[in-house]
This record gives C-alpha cells, structure tokens and sequence, in this order.
C-alpha cells in the first residue's frame, strides 16, 4: 500500500501536521524582505501592471539601499510604456536585478523574461510543482527542456547573496551528478521519497521544510513615499511582487492546514521560503529532510507489525486492546515526530497500520482460539464446578490449557466417592419414570452440596458421585491441600444433612429413603483429559481415587460404627485425610482394614460429626 500510492494523500497530511508543529528559534529568516504590492497599491496607481517607468522608479530606489539581490515576481516578457529606456538602464546598471520566466508545460504555454533584461544568468523560472491536493511541498532548482537547463528564481536569489560567503555551486565529491551548495550536498527528490509514491521527479527537485518566522515585509505605498527607515534593505534578499487577491497568486502549503492565520500563502513568500532554506543548508543552519532507502522502509514496515503483534500478545480484554492501539499511535506518533524534527521522514501512516493490523490479526486469532479453549472447557466444567471457580480457571487458562484441551497435571488432592446403599432393591421396586426422578433429586441436592463447597463434580456413574477437591485448579500451598481436604470433609456431613432433609420428603410420598455410603481419600493424582476430539472428559487417575472408591465400597452392607444407628449414611477416610484435619472432625476408629484389590492394609476412621462446631468433642 506504501509503495503503491494509496496512502500518499494520508502521509501527506501527516507531513503537514509535523510542518505545522515544528518550531525552531534558531531559524533565521531575516535575510530576505518583502515589498508588497497590495489591493490598496492597485488602486492608488489606478491601473496594473505598472509601467515600465514606475517599475524602473521602484527596482531604483530598492537598489539604492544596496541589498545582495533583488528579485521581481512580476512577469514582465512585453512593454508597458513609458519607461521603456529607464527599465533597460535599471537592468543594466543594476546587476543584482533578478527576474522571473514561467516555463510552462503541457498544459499551458511559457511566460518569456523581461523583454529589456539582455541577461539569461539574471532571469530564473518561477515554475512551482503542486501536489494532487493543490498544497506546494517540493521545490525545484532546476529544469530543463531537453536543450537548456535553467535554475529557479530563489537559487539565483541564494547564490547572489551566498557569494558574501564565497560559496558556489559545485559538483559533489562521491556524487557529482548531485549539486553542493556549501555545506550541505542537494540529493534529488526521488519517485519514492518522503511521503511520496511514483509521483513525476523530473527536474531537480527537493522538500520545503517551511521553518522560521514570518518575512518582515514592506507595502509598495510606504516604499514609493519613503516612509521606511533608510538601510532597511541592506545586505539583504529582497523580493518584489503582488499580494493583491485579484491577481491570484495564492498556493495552499503545510503551514497552512494546521494552526496558520490564513489558509494560503502568496507566491513571493514561497520564493522566501524556498531561497531562505538553501541559504539555511549552504551555511550549516538546516539540514535537508533525509529518507530511508525504499529496502529500508519495507523493513521497518515489517519491524512495526512483528512489533505490534508481540505488544498484542499481552492484551486480553477489548479495553486492552483500545489502551495497546492508542499507545501504538502515540508511540508512532511520538517517534517519527522526533524523527522529523531530527532530521528524517519515515513513513507514519503505513508503520501505524502495520502495527494496528498485525495487533488486529493476532488479537482476533487469540480471541478465536480463546474462543475455543473456553467452549471447551466449559463443555468439560460448565456444570460441574461453581462459578468462582469457572472464573478462576479462565484467569488461569495459560496455566491451565494447552492445545485447546486442560493440560495433564500431577498433584495432591481430595477425591469423594458416594454410593447409594441398596440401591439395586430400590430400582427393583419403582417404576423407571419414578425411579429416575427419585435418582435425579437425590443427585441435584448432592450436586449442589459439592458445589457450594468447592468441590468438581467429576462424573456421574449409575447412583454413585465422583467429585474432586483440589482440582482442576492446581494446590501448591498445604495450607490450601488441607483446606481442601476439610471442604471434603464438611461437604460429605451435609451431603448426609441432606440426604436425611430427603428422605423426609419421600416418606411423605410413599419413596423410599436413601442411605449414602461416602469415601474420601487425599494423595497423589494424575488429572488431564481423555477422549477423542468428538468426545473427551476431564478425569483424574491414580492410587488416590482407588482407595476412595475402596473406602465408599468398604462394608457395604455395614451400618455406621457411631452410636447414632438412625444417621442415612456413613462417611469413612483414610489416614492422610484426617492428618490434614487438624483435629477439628470427631472421629471413630475403623482400625486397620484390608481394601478390595489393595495389598497393604489402610488405617481408616468413620467421620461422626464437625466437632469444631461445638457438636461433640473429638476423639478418635
């Protein structure tokens, strides 16, 4: 886009926004005056153009004051009698005299110089170029027409008054098709240079840069009755033309689309600009605006994009991204302003798309793998972990997912496995419409339960619950692995609550009751997912949930050891669970037991009651 065009009319603007905000005290631009040929002046001569005399009257007295050049923006290719004679002296005599041609173009015919100006070296083009939005931000030094080359009104203006210095035009050392002016060496404006893209760069062209004050200027009136102080012009460029609005000799520039008085300039005030610059680069006081070679500019266009979309990587949120998108403008913005002031024009508009683009594909690739990821893995968690905790696995989806799926990992939890007991003989007795309802009561209130206190409903098989404390949020902390196995704990007590609260119900509805068998464990596990792409479940493996499920099944058709015989369930743990309790549980003492499929016996204890709520005092 940068090199095809399509973005030259934006850089531009930003070309003249950078124009408009430059500020340098050190620019001088009290070498060159203007005298002014108002609206006002018109009408008191009462005609136009002057004549050839009263032209002659004023170049005289400007002369008078011996400044380093004159330069009339007046074309003057026929007579205007009377003063033929006198004009031809003022030339003559007064070789510090610059005139103006037009050269013209395709469009429109050429304008000659003076006709009574023998000299070709004193008459220079006032040709200028405009870009396609009418604005003037090139200046020319020369241009030929196949036969002869011909040099611009302000270089003719420069030279004469850099000849106080002894500078001259001369070739380049390492490139002498490109013109040095003392200091500083003019490369021409290339096709693709600055904000530009394939514009025409016939002739020898460069860039205004538009800095200092304004000229002081002089209005013709006050001139021709003396009103000006006497030396006023001395070693100084003057420039002689019209400002007057009916002659139109007005151009929109930079300096006049952001913050100027006025949203033109007159054509004698772009000739002081022009001429006021090369003086400023032949004398060391300005350096011309540099480029960046085009391989140059593709690079740093590549740059920003990887730039911005490693800068996008960090963000997560929509408001993340507006703050990240402002900060790459003002960042952009800041960088080649300063870049500009220093010297250097790189390209704004296509280096802020750059970052923008690559920061809008990389956000909406994330977000779609986002996406994904939390479709996932609320298909996997949506109902079977409380909100909070949803919450907190999403804030912790980089720890969390990995390839779209939850990532396997390895660590200490609490597993709870509840059966019904006797629940064959139940389903023998009712109904299978009523027997699915009794089954989902019983599992919507245990559900709940093991939500409410931060457990993951891992799976439901049949009448039995599996539920998990401890993942799929990973522990690190012990005090956080013993808080989980405590939540356990008080989970299974009022899943008994709840359990008794049922039954309740269902004796008044002819159901039977439930007993919940109940059995957790704390150790070691494995947790990822298994499945295919089509059909996957996050589950966890080992030793762990083994004894747990040992534990629900252990005795099954034992009643519970407290003293308490009319309690509908019994909640048996092992060993490494109740060390993690703190003694805060009233326990009974199962003793040494050997578990289905198990070699080594396990020490297991019958919970009775949360004693830390002042129920009963522990003892084990």
């Amino acid at each position: 886009m940068r090199f095809s065009g399509i973005l030259q009319p934006i850089e531009l603007i930003c070309y003249d926004l950078y124009v408009g905000l430059q500020y340098d005290p050190g620019v001088r631009n009290d070498r060159i005056i203007l005298v002014k040929i108002t609206e006002g002046d018109i009408k008191a001569l009462g005609h136009w153009p002057m004549t050839d005399g009263e032209l002659a009257v004023l170049l005289d007295s400007v002369a008078a004051d011996k400044p380093s050049a004159i330069g009339l923006d007046i074309l003057r290719d026929i007579q205007v009698p009377p003063g033929k004679v006198m004009l031809e002296k003022v030339f003559r005599e007064r070789a510090n005299v610059f005139a103006i041609r037009k050269l013209g173009d395709d469009r429109e015919p050429g304008v000659g110089g003076p006709y009574s100006l023998r000299d070709p070296e004193r008459v220079g083009f006032n040709d200028i170029i405009l870009d396609p939005d009418g604005a003037i931000r090139r200046g020319l030094l020369f241009l030929d027409d196949g036969k002869t080359v011909y040099s611009s009104l302000s270089l003719l203006l420069a030279l004469q008054y850099l000849k106080n210095f002894k500078i001259v035009p001369e070739p380049d050392a390492r490139e002498p098709t490109h013109m040095r002016l003392g200091k500083t060496t003019f490369t021409p404006l290339g096709e693709y240079d600055a904000a530009y893209a394939g514009i025409d760069a016939r002739g020898y062209q460069y860039i205004l840069d538009y800095k200092g004050p304004p000229f002081q200027s002089i209005m013709l009136d006050d001139l021709m009755k003396r009103k000006v102080p006497a030396g006023i012009f001395s070693n100084k460029i003057v420039i002689i033309g019209s400002t007057a609005v009916s002659l139109k000799d007005i151009f929109h520039t930079p300096i006049n689309r952001f913050g100027a008085s006025r949203d033109f300039q007159y054509g004698i005030e772009i000739h002081a600009f022009m001429a006021s610059q090369l003086i400023r680069f032949a004398l060391g006081e300005s350096k011309p605006l540099r480029f960046f070679p085009e391989s140059l500019e593709y690079v740093l266009i590549i740059v920003a994009g990887l730039l911005g979309g490693i800068f996008t990587l960090f963000t997560r949120k929509i408001w993340h991204f507006l703050l990240s998108g402002f900060c790459v403008l003002a960042i952009v913005a800041a960088v080649t302003f300063l870049a500009f002031l220093a010297g250097w024009w790189l390209p704004v508009i296509p280096v802020l798309m750059s970052c923008l683009a690559s920061s809008g594909f990389i956000t909406a690739y994330i977000s779609t793998v986002e996406r994904a990821e939390r479709e996932s893995m609320m298909q996997l968690f949506s109902k079977h972990v409380s909100a909070s905790v949803a919450a907190e696995l999403w804030k912790d989806r980089d720890k969390f997912m990995s390839g779209g799926r939850p990532s396997s990992q390895k660590f200490i939890a609490t597993i709870l496995f509840t059966d019904l007991k006797g629940f064959t003989s139940i389903s023998e007795k009712l109904d299978p419409e009523v027997l699915i309802h009794w089954l989902n009561e019983y599992m919507e209130a245990m559900g709940s339960v093991i939500i409410s206190h931060g457990g993951t409903i891992n799976k439901y098989i049949g009448d039995s619950v599996m539920a998990i404390f401890g993942a799929p949020l990973k522990k690190e902390l012990e005090s956080h692995i013993n808080a989980d196995a405590m939540s356990a704990v008080l989970c299974a007590l009022e899943m008994g609550d709840a359990t008794l609260k049922l039954n309740a119900v269902w004796q008044k509805r002819g159901l039977p009751s439930a007993y919940t068998r109940i059995g957790i464990f704390t150790g070691p596990i494995v947790a990822g997912c298994l499945g295919s792409s089509e059909r996957m479940e996050y589950t966890v493996i080992g030793d762990t949930v083994n004894i747990a499920s040992r534990l629900e099944g252990f005795q099954k058709e034992g009643a519970s050891a407290s003293d308490d015989r009319s309690r509908p369930w019994r909640v048996l743990i092992g060993e490494a669970t109740l060390k993690r309790l703190g003694g805060r549980f009233e326990t009974v003492g199962i003793g040494a037991v050997s578990l289905k499929g198990k070699k080594d016996r396990l020490t297991v204890f019958e919970v009775i009651s949360d004693a830390g709520n002042g129920i009963k005092e522990g003892r084990t």
